[in-house]
């Protein structure tokens, strides 16, 4: 089912309200920018992050990073790229790349992981290889460790008809 599932960058438009003093987009809202990849790369799966919690997984976050090499601004459009660089039983690395696409180009401006345990309702690590109602979906992720192709002009269009 892995050839079946798209792998495509999260588009958001930046709001005046994520930007610091300075007039750039606020670094921790990287990592919500983070989220929103990570949430559709699940997604893709055919499997969402409230379908995890429904069947008593979570995924608290044990480390994360980023790198910034230049800002973002008001209205930007981003491409979130995610790929899967670690997936066990126990745990799940995510990386990231960040672009703004504008005339035509994506340029490149931050990087960035996050890396989550799997535990169940109660807190306690659980070993979702051995959870059949989750692992297939989970497994599909395994295809995913590459960042996506970027088009912008594509991803243009998409943001015009998606975030208008």
């Amino acid at each position: 089912m892995a050839e079946t599932t798209a792998h495509r960058p999260a588009l958001v438009r930046t709001r005046y309200a994520e930007t610091d003093q300075m007039g750039f987009i606020y670094h921790s809202n990287f990592f919500a920018y983070f989220e929103i990849g990570r949430c559709e790369l699940v997604r893709a799966t055919g499997m969402t992050y409230a379908d995890l919690e429904m069947n008593g997984i979570q995924m608290p976050l044990k480390e994360c990073g980023a790198q910034f090499r230049r800002a973002a601004k008001y209205d930007d459009l981003l491409a979130i790229s995610t790929r899967v660089e670690v997936l066990t039983g126990v745990r799940i690395r995510f990386g990231y790349q960040v672009h703004r696409i504008a005339a035509g180009a994506a340029t490149h401006l931050a990087e960035g992981f996050t890396d989550h345990l799997f535990i169940d309702r109660s807190g306690r690590p659980t070993r979702v290889h051995k959870r059949p109602e989750v692992w297939p979906a989970l497994e599909r992720l395994l295809a995913l460790d590459t960042f996506p192709a970027l088009d912008p002009d594509a991803l243009a269009a998409t943001a015009d008809a998606l975030l208008r």
